[in-house]
């Protein structure tokens, strides 16, 4: 057997997965001779990690949950997917892609239980995974559109069938510790969702405790006594508190009231990093973070139905400047579609700023004075409506009149009126941080989030995504690049910087990485030595 450390070496680099199968991890990182009912003893832990987050929680449920923050440390997930984007075993000892990428079948380790002390098999794995598909919330969109139905095979083995052959990185992405699909919910959690509305029924190192938790102020979370890996932990408890108010967020930071904060607004952010405290940026984003888009919605007459005016508007875009003035530094400047980090991501700039450019493709287009155009801002997707404001002066250098109309719905009903209400003229929108594969099946075919009105994908879009998905793993990651190309071409949306979750870290924790390839930091590892630890 290989262990975990043999196989990351010649396994999945930041680019994606590059092995097909799992293979179990050694004794000392998977714990099985673990005694599943003893906690972390004091001498190995720190005390509380606070953490502060910009939203509360809504529901504990994770198919509602407004934050994966509040699931990751009660539901364990079948990989575990470290910093550096590597994928490794957790509720999960190995798995194996079919020949034709259209299925993977998960081994499950042996020893995990709920908190509630009932086992983890695969009848409760497969249950819990087809509640989700069968369920109609927002995440739907992210995470199940391409699975056709999961499977128990055996009594320790699942299986997950797409509807078409996916990217190895793309199952395992959907399958980690921030996806909701992934995270498993007990038997009697399953059966009776609403008894999980309000406190947690995983098979995660810790539980929600509701006597020691006042709703909408913090959430204590204690060690779950059935942990597989109890030696993992690094502190007797954790607690999430919302702040609604980003400037509260970071003042309870930098007077040392929480231990990090998730989602720092970059002027806040740069005063956290100016007071001392540790910087871990998330490259792939998520909320507020990721990918911010101008998304054309009516691409079918006028201006937008022609794609050099698309690409005028994307080499009229200054990014540098939005990244010193609207993010302190903190952002990525870049034209492409899929952000650094991921695989697809091309490492190119293919609009980068050229006013010339743009006048050029504009006047080629019929319009060399330019045209009126309405532009939505939703506060959701663009807080202060600063990169609504942005594009709007921007444009103007190219004689677009910009309209800017704010939006205050909160997400879900400003996600109802873009996938049921054929969305804005144009919007600006922020992708997560999503495989290229995940981005034009979830996001671009049919009705999604960058296709409101479901125009067909061209072909130059389709035969790149057939060609990456039919080939052998090892070849998909290049290959998926050229997905990038074929969408960065189209320009239905233009890409305007990427936006990393900025992460502040108080100085005397260990273990934080400077940066991660996870839509969240993972300040709790099932391997031991990666989580976090100290105040």
């Amino acid at each position: 057997m290989k262990s975990l450390q043999h196989a990351r070496q010649s396994g999945p680099s930041r680019r994606g997965i590059r092995w097909t199968t799992a293979v179990l991890a050694s004794a000392s990182l998977m714990l099985a001779g673990c005694a599943a009912d003893t906690g972390p003893s004091e001498s190995s832990t720190d005390g509380a990690l606070i953490v502060g987050v910009t939203q509360d929680v809504g529901k504990f449920d994770p198919i509602y949950s407004n934050l994966p923050t509040y699931n990751q440390f009660a539901y364990a997930t079948p990989v575990y997917q470290t910093a550096g984007g590597e994928y490794g075993p957790y509720l999960a000892s190995s798995w194996e892609f079919a020949p034709d990428n259209t299925s993977i079948a998960l081994t499950l380790r042996s020893d995990a239980k709920f908190s509630d002390g009932t086992e983890v098999d695969a009848d409760a794995v497969a249950n819990s995974m087809v509640r989700f598909l069968t369920t109609m919330s927002p995440k739907l969109q992210q995470y199940g559109t391409q699975i056709a139905g999961v499977t128990a095979t055996a009594d320790d083995t699942v299986e997950i069938a797409f509807k078409n052959p996916v990217p190895q990185s793309y199952a395992l992405s959907l399958l980690n510790q921030d996806s909701a699909f992934a995270m498993i919910t007990a038997p009697a959690a399953t059966a009776d969702p609403e008894s999980i509305e309000a406190t947690t029924n995983g098979a995660g190192p810790y539980q929600l405790d509701p006597e020691k938790s006042t709703s909408g102020t913090e959430y204590t979370y204690v060690p779950n006594p059935h942990y597989f890996a109890p030696e993992t932990l690094t502190y007797d408890t954790v607690v999430i508190k919302p702040f609604s108010d980003p400037s509260a967020l970071g003042s309870a930071l930098t007077s040392g009231q929480v231990t990090y904060a998730v989602s720092l607004l970059a002027p806040l952010a740069g005063q956290a990093e100016s007071a001392g405290m540790q910087m871990s940026k998330g490259a792939l984003g998520i909320g507020e973070s990721g990918t911010a888009m101008l998304v054309f919605g009516d691409r079918t007459e006028g201006p937008l139905a022609d794609v050099r005016v698309r690409q005028a508007i994307a080499h009229a875009i200054p990014r540098d400047d939005l990244n010193s003035s609207l993010y302190a530094g903190f952002a990525t400047p870049t034209s492409s579609a899929t952000p650094v980090g991921l695989p697809g991501h091309t490492g190119e700039d293919p609009y980068a700023y050229d006013l010339d450019r743009a006048k050029q493709l504009l006047s080629e287009a019929g319009f060399p004075n330019g045209f009126d155009l309405v532009v939505t801002s939703p506060s959701a997707m663009d807080p202060g409506n600063l990169l609504g404001q942005a594009v709007q002066g921007a444009l103007q250098a190219l004689g677009i009149n910009v309209t800017l109309e704010r939006n205050d719905d909160p997400f879900t009903a400003l996600m109802g009126k873009i996938l049921t209400d054929g969305g804005f003229p144009a919007y600006i929108y922020n992708a997560g941080g999503a495989n290229v594969f995940g981005h034009v099946t979830g996001s671009m075919s049919g009705v999604g989030p960058i296709n409101p009105n479901g125009e067909p994908l061209p072909m130059s879009v389709t035969d790149a995504l057939t060609a990456a998905v039919t080939a052998p793993a090892d070849e998909q990651d290049e290959l998926l690049v050229k997905v990038t190309e074929a969408i960065d071409e189209i320009q239905w949306s233009v890409t305007l910087i990427s936006v990393p979750r900025l992460t502040a870290v108080q100085p005397g924790v260990k273990s934080v990485p400077a940066s991660y390839l996870t839509p969240e930091p993972n300040p709790i590892s099932p391997n031991k030595g990666e989580s976090w630890s100290g105040n």
